[in-house]
């Protein structure tokens, strides 16, 4: 048995409690089997980790990622980067992988994967084959012929399309299933507020991932895309970029969670003037921004559930970049605590593996982070995490 006893001079446990002072944490075979004082004494045969004059607090989740693509987010302008081979590809999926932990991010959900290979990365992790984050993968997207990120999906026409797809997803290991309900701001001719897969195409997808137990999301930015997937039953809308009161009330009602990923518009923006973002991508993230975060502070104030993820692997937007995403919600006007909790205890419950992830309490899993600072006062220092452990293991 591997015993480790943490002392944490604060401990943000992230159950939506105050921070607290002076903690302690024993862990056993990588489980928190006790919280306790600061003065308690360390277990005999536990390797003790002295954080007292820092906050330790559980590690970051990400609710939209993509780990197989690091290459991407720092140059659209030659399309022939975005060509690998597998071997290539597995390697940069390790490079991702490597960078969420070393920012502290624990757990992510993976969004979709040309030709299932998140799924398939996720097994070699299982099998001890690369270091291990936990993730929740997607497999490819479920999206209409020629519709948004088409190249990287299964292409369908028609209820019976639909439902051919999301069953080869689920049997070839997909844990969520994910489907494109409108256009996108990086996909060329085509808006982000037009609807594309229909009410019947979607309700099909969601029923068959529902039937086997497994959670739905839709890639949704314009209005009419997204009430017909939440109508249809997904668990999540991500981006959610302009919403309706009445998309809002009927999210509130059926508890549906809003991925905004700020991050990917905010970068796209921040990094118009460099030349490798195309301008048709440009011109969309301009509409949509101010009323990207009108709608996400109207959802929040009105009690929609909000899960932080930053669509990794658009242009400059790397795995490193979960820390902005809380800031952005913390400038559109979420709560600190609550920004907080977006990329931890929300997260987990959004993923269904909130009884071991997403807050440090007794006999759940030592995924912890430690930061100089409390980031309920300084949001940026989570932009410097100190050490992380994952099942408590130190990530090297």
């Amino acid at each position: 048995m591997i015993k480790l006893y943490f002392k944490a001079g604060t401990l943000l446990d992230c159950t939506g409690a105050a921070p607290q002072n002076n903690k302690s944490l024993t862990v056993e075979d990588g489980i928190i089997t006790k919280i306790g004082l600061l003065s308690d004494p360390a277990p005999s045969d536990a390797k003790v980790y002295d954080f007292s004059c820092e906050t330790v607090m559980p590690g970051l989740m990400n609710a939209h990622a993509h780990i197989h693509g690091f290459y991407p987010y720092n140059d659209m302008s030659d399309p022939s980067i975005l060509v690998f081979d597998a071997v290539e590809r597995t390697l940069y999926c390790q490079k991702t992988i490597h960078a969420f932990l070393q920012s502290g991010v624990t757990f992510i959900r993976s969004m979709g994967s040309k030709e299932n290979f998140d799924v398939r990365i996720k097994r070699a992790m299982n099998k001890g084959l690369m270091e291990k984050i936990g993730m929740i993968a997607a497999g490819p997207y479920i999206t209409m012929t020629g519709g948004h990120s088409y190249q990287s999906g299964i292409e369908v026409d028609g209820v019976d399309a639909c439902l051919k797809a999301a069953r080869l997803n689920l049997k070839n290991g997909s844990d969520i299933l994910k489907v494109m309900a409108t256009g996108g701001i990086l996909s060329e001719g085509e808006e982000v507020g037009k609807p594309q897969l229909s009410y019947a195409e979607l309700k099909a997808v969601v029923d068959v991932g529902h039937s086997a137990g497994k959670k739905v999301a839709t890639h949704a930015q314009g209005p009419l895309g997204i009430l017909n997937a939440v109508r249809a039953g997904v668990d999540s809308v991500e981006h959610g970029c302009i919403l309706s009161d009445e998309i809002i009330a009927l999210m509130v009602k059926k508890g549906v969670f809003l991925v905004p990923t700020l991050c990917a518009t905010h970068t796209i923006l921040k990094n118009a003037n460099s030349g490798v973002i195309p301008a048709f991508g440009i011109r969309k993230a301009t509409i949509v921004k101010d009323q990207h975060v009108m709608w996400l502070k109207k959802a929040y104030d009105a009690g929609v559930k909000i899960a932080a993820g930053t669509d990794s692997s658009t242009p400059f937007n790397p795995p490193e970049n979960s820390w902005l995403e809380i800031k952005l919600l913390l400038e559109s006007g979420i709560g600190p605590m609550d920004a907080i909790l977006a990329a931890t205890k929300n997260c987990a419950e959004l993923f269904g593996v909130d009884a071991l992830y997403g807050t440090l309490e007794k006999d759940k899993v030592a995924d912890i982070i430690v930061v100089d600072e409390n980031p309920l006062v300084d949001v940026e220092t989570l932009s410097r995490v100190r050490k992380v452990f994952k099942e408590g293991m130190e990530v090297k």
